[in-house]
């Protein structure tokens, strides 16, 4: 019998942590723990075909608003906004492939993932909130430089998600 170790990595900064707990690049599936300080937006990130991922998410510590924009254009929820809070009592909620997922931690907190499909960098996109979501958020750069909602919108009426 042959075991695998995986050693975390752990990227910090004035938001908290993200850290990278295992990857296994065989079958493209990673767990996650991102550690949030109190009113730090992370999101709405989303990756587009072929390298999209499916998401399973939890809270171990604190709360959070969750928001998943649906990008399926064969979907009757296509372009909608939904938010919900997810406390640690929860257990795990799926993310499809094809909706863009973001949270604000309300307290810090400890965010769970599990993550089906290999990161792409270069696949992946930000998409930004309306208006002035951001003016009391805690957010990084890269979440604020993506692209508009109507920007998504146009972009996956041409994704294929099957």
């Amino acid at each position: 019998m042959i075991i695998e170790n995986f050693s975390p990595k752990i990227f910090k900064d004035s938001r908290g942590s993200n850290n990278l707990i295992f990857e296994d690049a065989k079958t493209g599936i990673c767990y996650k723990e991102s550690h949030s300080k109190k009113n730090v937006f992370r999101g709405l990130h989303i990756q587009i075909p072929p390298n999209y991922q499916e998401k399973y998410i939890s809270v171990s510590k604190g709360s959070v608003i969750d928001y998943i924009l649906c990008l399926d254009h064969e979907s009757e929820h296509y372009g909608q906004l939904k938010q919900f809070e997810i406390t640690p009592d929860e257990g795990f909620f799926k993310i499809p492939k094809y909706c863009a997922h973001g949270y604000l931690a309300l307290e810090d907190s400890v965010f769970s993932y599990i993550c089906v499909g290999k990161y792409s960098e270069e696949d992946e996109i930000t998409i930004l909130m309306k208006g002035d979501f951001y003016l009391d958020k805690i957010v990084s750069d890269k979440d604020t430089e993506g692209i508009s909602y109507d920007e998504a919108i146009e972009m996956f009426t041409k994704i294929n998600w099957k």
